[in-house]
């Protein structure tokens, strides 16, 4: 973990953070009704999944893959991919996204990539998609870091 840094408010949490993030997450009505609804789980299962989340990797696994598998079950006729047997397991990549949906497009590689045994992707998500607490906290326990687009060029 990254202490006292000048990237503390826009990298991925760590450590305690993502301990913090999932309780919030846990007490949020908003969160609970609308993940429920778009996922189709109940608002109690969803608390008990997010029960002992005490990593990214576990907020995947028990969290945000069941999320995604019920969205794509739900909403296509399947998703198609190749060449991740390719990827070099202990290598990085950049992966470029079309940018239609960058929260869905990046949940969807994560999902593909985890399901094959890769690390997850980062993926850059502005600060102007980050409307609430819940989902501040929901895209740092996704591996996500933010960027600012409302600081002045003299921040920057």
């Amino acid at each position: 973990m990254t202490l006292n840094s000048e990237y503390d408010s826009i990298r991925p949490y760590e450590g305690n953070e993502i301990i913090e993030a999932v309780e919030r997450v846990k007490n949020s009505q908003e969160f609970l009704h609308i993940f429920s609804q778009l996922s189709g789980i109940d608002s109690q299962i969803l608390v008990a999944q997010l029960t002992g989340i005490e990593t990214r990797h576990d907020f995947h696994q028990k969290v945000w893959g069941p999320i995604v598998d019920f969205v794509l079950k739900k909403s296509s006729q399947g998703v198609t991919y190749s060449g991740l047997e390719e990827l070099d397991k202990n290598q990085s990549y950049t992966f470029i996204s079309n940018h239609r949906d960058i929260i869905l497009d990046c949940a969807i590689l994560n999902y593909l990539l985890q399901n094959n045994g890769h690390k997850n992707c980062r993926t850059a998500v502005g600060d102007n998609l980050l409307v609430k607490q819940w989902v501040e906290d929901m895209m740092k326990l996704a591996s996500s870091f933010i960027i600012e687009r409302s600081v002045s060029v003299r921040e920057m």
